[in-house]
């Protein structure tokens, strides 16, 4: 069996080599076209969430959600730590308006007077002429002063769910503490159903 002389051998480089360009040409395709679409990706989603499709559209609602009261219970306390659950009656105002009964699972540091929450609001409420109910989650609560009684207090509002004539929608946003411990302001952005 005989080597491949010198010139079989260069003719194999060359073409493993004119594999290993094509390779390297199609790696930097895919590099330039993923960085173009994450470039590109943000301007086309906020611009289809602003404009929506043509048989819904992404609007601005805001208002105040503001509970009378809450029931809290003290589940368990280890350490630092006090876990704790409650229930209130509630209104919501705003773009949003009607019954907004809320439900809290909560976590609080009593060495730092910080408390993480997490909870439900169910909302038989109307926006824009339709009735229904919704089914609002709360997400990254913090109180961020428990011994204040006007501290401040955030979360993200999420439409989990919904039915009647609100049936579909979906929606997210903010919410913050006013004045009073008991008043959050909300801004959500709303895709009727």
């Amino acid at each position: 069996m005989n080597a491949p002389g010198p010139s079989e051998f260069l003719v194999k480089i060359r073409i493993r080599c004119n594999v290993v360009k094509d390779k390297t040409k199609a790696v930097y395709a895919l590099v330039l076209a993923s960085v173009f679409l994450l470039a590109l990706g943000p301007a086309t989603m906020s611009s289809f969430a602003s404009t929506g499709s043509s048989s819904s559209s992404t609007f601005k609602v805001s208002g105040i959600w503001t509970l009378a009261y809450l029931n809290s219970t003290v589940f368990q306390t280890k350490g630092n730590w006090q876990y704790g659950g409650g229930t209130g009656p509630g209104v919501m105002t705003g773009g949003i308006h009607g019954t907004a009964d809320g439900e809290y699972l909560t976590a609080f540091n009593m060495k730092t007077g910080v408390i993480l929450f997490t909870g439900q609001i169910v909302c038989v409420c109307t926006i824009h002429g339709k009735s229904g109910t919704l089914w609002i989650s709360m997400i990254h609560g913090i109180d961020h002063n428990a011994y204040k009684a006007n501290g401040k207090t955030t979360a993200e509002f999420v439409i989990t769910a919904a039915s009647g004539a609100l049936a579909g929608t979906t929606g997210h946003g903010p919410m913050k503490t006013t004045t009073s411990s008991d008043d959050m302001n909300y801004t959500m952005w709303i895709t009727l159903g």
